[in-house]
Formats: structure tokens, sequence, C-alpha cells
């Protein structure tokens, strides 16, 4: 059951970390702040949840994915931006426009941890890194390989959780004959600020944008996925069992076979369907399949193997934030990415926890992991809830990205969760006699 109500953000004061970084490299971007938020910010309703939770004491947290647009990625693909500019000035592709803008929706939805994509290294340094250490956060970043000049930051609140573990991925370091592109992803195992000190793998990435190339996505996706299993399964020696959020630019749809396959954790696909796992399309008549669903995901795995046909099976158990994906009264499609070639929604936010049996991935680089048979029936049942969602635009609203009020082709997505079956806090002593 769900209901809407205006978003309402924290304050600032309400969790900042002690006596706050320098600001002195941070001034110049600063004025912006002492003005009012976005227009657009206040037209987005929060999406309220409801549900019952497992018993224990539960740990709320916000998070937040934004897909900022690089400058170089707009300064090459003008054409996508011609309505907006045409409409609205080229200022609103201007970085000293747009970054403003960027660090104040930042600013006024004050979340937690914060995953972006498209930061330009060089802004990563002179920007974002100083800003948001100022605001109280910690971060990691990952520029994709062959210079290419953007990449990932993930961010999270200082006084709400540690860094035990991080990992990056090359994709195209970690496939065959390159088949993973430039394309990164960032992982990072935080322990929150807790009595209990409960961990969560967080696991960002912007996927591959080629329509046609949806096996290299779902090797992508795969990989990130294997990545953020055995990062858990770290953080499981702790005896608690950790939830995994995954979100980011994934350049498919929720109406894609990839996206179907996250889902139900595990597929048979052809080779032939790799122009339209994705869901993205070049034309009206692209981007969907049109056979039988059965025959891809209900195959045996025993059942699987053909020289015209791959079999994938996915270590986590995953479910949508924002799933149906629709508006919660007029059922219009949600809408994260609107330029002059489409809009369609490509950013996710996934949330749920590894599979009991998944091990299927190791690298060097990581050592220390429990054995899983041994740990799975010690664990304690930690799990995580989604608790609502800022819910994005609509197919209707005819959005072109972007304008004077949102700065990036795409928009941001935020939702709220608990982690959930934590024990209760410790009693203090009764004193003698009593």
């Amino acid at each position: 059951m769900c209901s809407c109500a205006p978003f309402a953000p924290r304050s600032s004061t309400e969790d900042s970390v002690g006596s706050p970084a320098s600001m002195d490299n941070v001034q110049a971007i600063l004025p912006f702040m002492r003005v009012p938020p976005p227009r657009d910010v206040h037209h987005r309703p929060f999406v309220y949840i409801h549900g019952h939770g497992i018993p224990g004491r539960a740990l709320p947290f916000t998070l937040l994915t934004y897909n900022t647009l690089s400058p170089t990625h707009a300064a090459n693909h003008p054409y996508l931006y011609a309505s907006s500019v045409a409409q609205w000035d080229d200022k609103v592709l201007d970085v000293s426009f747009r970054h403003p803008k960027i660090l104040q929706e930042l600013e006024y939805y004050n979340a937690d941890i914060v995953c972006l994509q498209e930061v330009d290294a060089q802004h990563w340094h002179s920007l974002f890194k100083p800003h948001m250490h100022s605001r109280g956060y910690n971060g990691i970043y990952k520029q994709r390989t062959n210079q290419k000049p953007d990449g990932l930051a993930l961010f999270y609140k200082t006084n709400l959780f540690d860094l035990v573990a991080s990992k990056s991925i090359e994709y195209i370091n970690d496939s065959p004959s390159g088949i993973g592109r430039d394309n990164v992803g960032v992982l990072a195992l935080l322990q929150a600020r807790d009595e209990a000190k409960p961990c969560i793998c967080i696991a960002t990435t912007h996927l591959l944008f080629n329509p046609r190339r949806g096996l290299v996505k779902l090797t992508q996706i795969q990989r990130l996925a294997e990545e953020a299993a055995w990062l858990a399964a770290i953080g499981e020696s702790s005896g608690m069992r950790v939830p995994i959020v995954i979100c980011g630019d994934m350049n498919f749809t929720p109406d894609s076979l990839i996206y179907e396959y996250l889902m139900r954790g595990s597929a048979c696909i052809p080779l032939s369907l790799d122009s339209i796992l994705s869901g993205l399309k070049r034309n009206k008549t692209e981007g969907h399949y049109q056979g039988d669903h059965s025959s891809i995901f209900d195959v045996p795995y025993h059942q699987s193997y053909d020289h015209d046909s791959i079999f994938r099976k996915l270590p986590l158990r995953l479910v949508s934030a924002l799933a149906p994906h629709t508006h919660v009264e007029t059922n219009q499609p949600y809408v994260t990415t609107a330029h002059d070639m489409d809009a369609q929604m490509v950013d996710f936010i996934f949330y749920g926890e590894r599979r009991s049996s998944s091990s299927s991935c190791r690298n060097a680089s990581i050592d220390g992991a429990p054995d899983d048979a041994a740990k799975s029936q010690e664990l304690l049942d930690v799990r995580i809830r989604c608790t609502g969602y800022l819910e994005p635009p609509t197919i209707d609203d005819q959005l072109k990205l972007p304008n004077p009020h949102l700065p990036s082709d795409h928009v941001l997505l935020l939702a709220g969760f608990t982690m959930e079956g934590l024990p209760y806090r410790s009693a203090p002593n009764a004193p003698n006699g009593s």
C-alpha cells in the first residue's frame, strides 16, 4: 500500500559532523546556497510504502543516485539537447550554470548515501569531493578506463557510517575480448555507527548505453552483482546478514529482458536477442521482446546449454525500489532521462541480499570472506525494506532536459530504507540491591 506526501528534507544541521572541513577551497561555488531550492524540486512528492517489518530494531537511511551529465558528454552529443538549447539558451549546458544547481539538489535532499554518475575527474577533485566533504561526507571515486574523462562517485555520511572495504571494477579488464568496454563500477561495504554495527553493501555503476549491445550490459551487471555478493560475504563475518543496494544509470528499461533477469534470478538467453535485451530502442519498433518469456526464464540449468544461448544465474535476490515504475494515480510510466532522442526510465535503485549459495566470484584483491556453508545458518537475519521513494516525472510531463530548473539530462532518484531485525539496545545494568 502506498501514499503520497510532499517531500520534507531533514535539515543538514540535524546530522552534521562535528567541525566541517575547511571551506576555503569551495567558497567560489557556495553563494548559490543562499537561494531557494530549484522550483521543480518541490513538485516531486514522496511515495510512502506502508508495510510491516520483521521483529527487532530498525535503522533508517536514505540513498540518492544521480547521473549528473558529464560536460564532455554534453559537448560531444549536442544533437541530444538541441530543443533545450533552442528554448532556453545554451547556458543550460554550461557547467557554471549546471553544477551549482546539482549541488543545490544534493544539499536539499540531504541523503545519507549519494551515488553519482558522469562525474568528470577534474570536477571530482575541484568541486564534488571538497563540497561533499564540507557537508560531512567521505567519498570514493573511480574514473572510466582508457582515459575517459568521467566516472563514478560514492559518498556516505561519516557520522552514520564507517567504510569497512571498497572495490572498483574495470569491466574491460574483467571480461574476455574487452567486452566490458570502458564502463566501471564502485562498491563500498559500510558499517553503521550503531550499537549493533550492521553492515550494508552499496554498489553503483553506469552501464554501456549502446541499445544493440545487451549482452555487454548483461555481462557488466552480472559482474557488479558478483562483486556485491562477495563483499557482502565479507561483511557477514560480523555474524549478521548484509543487505545490498545496487543503483545507477543502467541503460535498460523496466520492461526489458535484463530487468526481468534481475528480478527472476536466472535466465537462458539466446544470443540472437542481443540487440533488444536492454529495451532501449532507436525507433518505435525496436527494443521489446515479443516471444515466449518462459523459454528464457523457466529453463532448468541442466537443460540450458547450446551454442546459441548463454545461461546466467544472479548471486543476489533483488527488488526495485520504484516498482512498478508507474505513477501511483495515473499509471503513466516513470521517466528518469529525457532528451531529443527519447524519454525513458533507465535509472534504478535495487535492493536485497545475496543468495545463500552465492560464492560465485572471488578476486585476489578481496580476501577473508567467510565460508558460506558454515556461516549461513549462524547469521542474524538482518533485512532491508524500502519505506518510500521520491516520485519521478512521467511520460506525460514531456520533459526536455536539462532545463533552467533541472540541470542534468537525468533526474535524481531518492529512496528511504530501513535495516530491520537488529538486536535491541542493551539495557543499562540495574544498581545493586534493586
